[in-house]
């Protein structure tokens, strides 16, 4: 999946919920979900030159994803503590929330 950063510091993606990853009924496994919105935090960071790895992440998810629906991906840092990053992604079908995630990430190997 390939992310760009917009005008106002979010990284974007998107990506299509594949029938192998099915959970059921045409359905995308909520594990998925949650790796998808800790790659967009992850990817945030890199897109701004820092790496990172993440030691917390909490998902709250509002509605199933079906097969086949195309997710867009974004996520910003939301507040940065010296090594910690406080961040925050969504994944949307258009307008609608499907899922949220808020994440601890940490600078990997450096210090500041």
């Amino acid at each position: 999946m390939r992310f760009v950063l917009d005008g106002e510091g979010a990284a974007r993606g998107a990506w299509t919920a594949e029938k192998r990853f099915q959970s059921h009924d045409g359905v995308l496994h909520g594990g998925i979900i949650a790796a998808l919105l800790d790659s967009a935090m992850v990817h945030c960071l890199l897109l701004e030159g820092i790496s990172a790895l993440t030691g917390r992440l909490s998902v709250r998810y509002f509605s199933p994803v079906r097969i086949g629906t195309k997710v867009t991906l974004e996520a910003r840092i939301d507040r940065r503590t010296g090594r910690l990053f406080v961040m925050s992604a969504r994944a949307m079908d258009g307008g609608k929330v499907l899922a949220a995630a808020e994440g601890r990430l940490m600078r990997n190997g450096q210090s500041d």
